[in-house]
Parts: C-alpha cells; structure tokens; sequence
C-alpha cells in the first residue's frame, strides 16, 4: 500500500463525487475500505466518513489522524468499532474516550516524568472524557508493512489492549509468535468483560509460511484452550486462504432438553454459514459437544476448500453428517474425537468417500469394527495415522494386523490398544512397513477378565517387541491403566 498520496491525477475513481464513492463503498466490505482508504488523502476521508456513519466505526490512520482532529471532527462516545491503521504511540493518538480512568498511570508512557501536566495530558487525548470506557466490538490495528508484535510495545499497545474492551480483535501484517498470542489473550483478558462473551482474536496478512501458521494454530489450541471463542489466521495472497482453531465454542454445553438442543444446533448450523469463510483451509474445535449433527452438513458448502479438519467431543455428530464431513473432495487431514453416534455404516461408507486422506485420526469411536480397519488400510494416500481402540469392543488384533499390512506408506503411527498378548503380537506387523517413521504404542491394561487372561507371556516384552523395528525407526512402547472415575451420591 505504502504512503498515501494526496491525490492521483490517473485514478479516475478519485475524481468521482463523493456520494458517489460512498455509494460504492456500500457494497464494499471492510478490509477493501481499509485497502481503499490507503491510497489518497480524499478516499481516506470518505472511507473514513463512510465507516463511521453506516457502520458507526472510527478509523484512524497513523501520521494523518491524531486524538485531537478525530475528536473535534466525530463524536468517539458513539463509537462501537476502531480501526487504527499504521500506528505506532497509541499512547498519543487514541483518545482518551477509549481508555479507562483509573489513577492516570496508564496515559504515561516510558519517556513521560511523573511531574507531567494532567491538563497536557486531557489535551493530548482530546479532551476531557465521559468518566467510563467505551465498549468496542472490534478493535482493529493494522500496518502496510509486515511489523513485529514486539516492536509495538514501546508504543503502548498492551496498555491497549489491557485497557480498551473489545469483543473482536483484529491484527493486520503483525507478526506473531505463540507467546506474542498468549500475551494479547493475557492483555485482552485484564480490560475484563469477558464472562458472557469469549474474545475472537484474528490476523491476517499479505503474504506468510502456510506450515508456520499451522505449528501455531497447534499452539494455540494447547495454550487457549478455553480463553478464546476463535483464532484466525487469513492470508491475502497470492490467493486467500484462512485457517481457524476454536479453543472454546459458546455452544460447548448443550442444553437439557430437546426443545432447547434444537435451538441450539440450529443457531450452531446458522453460525457455520455466518462465521466461516469460503477459502478456510485449516478447521480446529476444541469443543463440539454443541454442534447439533445438521452443522456437519453445513460445514461441506460452507468450507468447500477445506484441507485440515479437527474436531473434538463431536457427540452428535451423526452417519450422515460424517459422511458428508469424510467425503469433502479437497480434505487431506481428518482428526475426530468422541464420536459416539456414528455406527459402524457410517466410518465405513465415510472413509469409502475420503480417498484423498494423508492424516487420519479416531479416537472415542466405540463403533470401530475389523471392516473400518481394514477400510482404514486401503486409504493408499495416508501416511500418518493416530487410532485408539480401547473403547472399542468389535475390534480384534487380527483387524489390526489386517489394517497395518495395508498401510504401505504409512510414515507416523499413534497407536492405543489394549495390553493382552494378541495386540502386542499384531501391533509387531507395524516392523513390516517401508516407510515408518516413527511409531507411538500406547498399551492400556483393561479390567476385563478375557484381557486380564491374555497377558503377555514374555517379563520383558517391550524390549523384545522394540528390537523388531529397523533403527531408523523412532519408536517408544509404554502402559497406562483404566481411568476410573467414581461419584458418590
């Protein structure tokens, strides 16, 4: 975008009447206001004019706008969004209607001695306030250039941030690390006001490594679980694509009975549509648990470049809507958890559909059959595979041994069996495959009475089972027990 010019003599757009610029800025969204307003002084101006009359936002651009000219120029108590584009000493430009008044310290910054004048300092804030902050939906800082988040400090943003309620945050060509996010979810919790309403952080970027971004969406389903409603990263060009994680769903606690779990599934199926964008590619939950089986359906049209599925307590989710999920044409990644309802049919008719699989993971599917894995087997495209069996009683070593045999480019395996002395054996085929990797055998000790009977006749059976492997495979065997969980009424 670079420096705005103060006017064009080729852009023939500038020329135009303003109400007729403003007419076209109707159809237009925000992102291509704030692209549009980058370019002249005029189209500043009335993209500036524009935004805040229809969408009653304030935008601010670093170098033209200071505290005192937006103030004198727009009522800020009206505000509900702030866009601040290309700046820098958030101290000196926000106006001070955006903060709250606590004992001052927070309008100082580093450089500022403690003998400076409170009346200065209303001066550089625009004026006196109206004794509260105001409330923001979104709360948008942007550059034209890429700009490192710890470079933003000395400028005051975290006391921005701390400070300044929103319920959207929105970062434009700000680069992040997964501490700089866990630092804007601390700073964004300490402004308070986040009981009813999750804050949604979201970064976008003209140009950034799509595998970078995907390490921190990792990152940031461990570390937010359970702070943020959404974290989006979108990425402009050379073509746009986003990828999302939801740490936290604000329909995670379904509701009792089945009048309000209809509602429920109905506003989590309309959100799907609303919320998520066409060219998404990556999809991480956290909690599904109250995702109603239609928002599985609807995930197929709203997401139709999807790549990377991750969904977590996916209790409703039904044959159908798995099927619809499993069989997107462009999926390649597909990580289910807690699929309760979903029968045997449906993991068999959906992985019949998800030929273009490359990484598959199922866990909590007590419908698992010998038929799934042996279907599982034939997925000629996998190459990373995560399975855990141990709530599934129609499952056998054979089964297992029948899948991995098929497995021929498998490279990373996660296995969870239980410990008797036929999946230990069959958990041994996995030695056979040319292209592994790395092997992860989980064996959990079951109180079941046939496993008990079964157990491995061999006192060393883990180092025996271990020197199977080639060398180059990095493969680790450990046993954990049964979780038990006991409620006294």
């Amino acid at each position: 975008m670079g420096e705005i010019s103060g006017s064009c003599s080729k852009c023939v757009f500038d020329r135009l009447p303003p109400e007729m610029i403003r007419f076209i800025f109707r159809k237009q969204s925000t992102d291509d206001l704030l692209q549009a307003s980058a370019t002249t002084d005029r189209l500043h101006r009335v993209a500036q004019h524009h935004m805040y009359l229809s969408e009653g936002a304030l935008l601010m651009r670093g170098g033209q706008d200071t505290a005192a000219t937006v103030t004198r120029t727009y009522d800020v108590r009206n505000v509900t969004s702030l866009y601040l584009v290309d700046v820098f000493d958030f101290d000196r430009d926000v106006p001070r209607q955006f903060w709250p008044h606590r004992d001052g310290s927070i309008f100082e910054r580093a450089d500022d001695s403690d003998e400076e004048d409170t009346d200065d300092r209303d001066d550089r804030h625009g004026g006196e306030g109206d004794g509260r902050p105001v409330p923001l939906e979104v709360l948008h800082v942007g550059y034209a250039k890429p700009v490192a988040y710890g470079d933003l400090m000395s400028g005051g943003l975290r006391r921005l941030l701390r400070s300044v309620r929103a319920k959207r945050l929105c970062f434009s060509n700000v680069l992040m690390a997964a501490d700089d996010v866990a630092d804007v979810v601390s700073a964004t919790l300490e402004a308070g006001g986040h009981d009813e309403w999750p804050p949604v952080l979201r970064c976008s970027h003209d140009r950034a490594d799509d595998a970078q971004v995907l390490d921190l969406l990792d990152v940031v389903e461990c570390t937010c679980a359970g702070l943020l409603a959404e974290f989006r990263v979108t990425v402009r060009r050379p073509a746009p694509r986003s990828y999302a994680v939801y740490p936290m769903s604000s329909l995670a606690t379904a509701a009792n009975d089945d009048e309000e779990l209809d509602a429920a599934a109905a506003e989590a199926a309309a959100a799907v549509n609303a919320e998520l964008p066409e060219d998404l590619l990556a999809l991480i939950a956290a909690d599904c648990s109250g995702l109603g089986a239609s928002a599985y359906r609807r995930l197929v049209t709203a997401c139709r470049q999807l790549r990377k599925l991750s969904m977590r307590a996916a209790r409703q989710v039904d044959d159908e809507g798995f099927e619809a999920v499993a069989g997107m044409p462009t999926l390649q990644h597909l990580d289910m958890d807690g699929m309760v309802n979903v029968t045997s049919d449906g993991l068999l008719n959906g992985l019949q559909k998800a030929n273009g699989l490359q990484t598959l993971g199922l866990s909590e599917c007590p419908y698992v059959t010998d038929d799934v894995l042996r279907r599982v087997g034939e997925l000629r495209q996998l190459h990373r595979l995560r399975l855990d069996l141990t709530e599934c009683d129609k499952t056998t070593a054979a089964g297992v041994l029948d899948m991995l045999t098929g497995c021929e480019r498998l490279q990373e395996l996660h296995l969870t069996l239980p410990l008797n002395a036929d999946y230990v054996n069959a958990a041994a085929g996995a030695a056979s495959l040319p292209q592994l990797r790395v092997f992860r055998l989980e064996f959990e000790r079951l109180s079941f009475q046939d496993h008990l009977d079964n157990q491995p006749a061999d006192g060393d059976w883990q180092r025996t089972l271990t020197t199977r492997f080639r060398d180059d495979v990095d493969i680790q065997v450990w046993q954990t027990y049964t979780k038990i969980s006991v409620s006294v009424d």
